[in-house]
């Protein structure tokens, strides 16, 4: 189990992307982007945000997607 977990972190590396990124609460996502909760799953809805949902009731967001779209990425039309 050791050996592929390490296998699977050397290959995300040599492909250039993140090993982990932090997950935030739809609260804190909203707080850096300085909009109200429900606006967060507005832009869901619209695609510039994915959730990664661990149950009906524990949605959570990928902080870069986050910091991303708060610093003018996607969606800035």
């Amino acid at each position: 189990i050791e050996s592929e977990r390490q296998s699977r972190i050397l290959a995300a590396c040599r492909d250039g992307t993140e090993v982990s990124d932090a997950m935030i609460t739809t609260r804190a996502a909203a707080g850096l982007l300085g909009v109200h909760p429900k606006t967060v799953f507005r832009y869901r809805a619209r695609g510039l945000l994915r959730p990664v949902v661990r149950s009906a009731r524990c949605i959570r967001w990928r902080q870069s997607e986050v910091a991303a779209l708060a610093n003018g990425g996607p969606g800035d039309d």
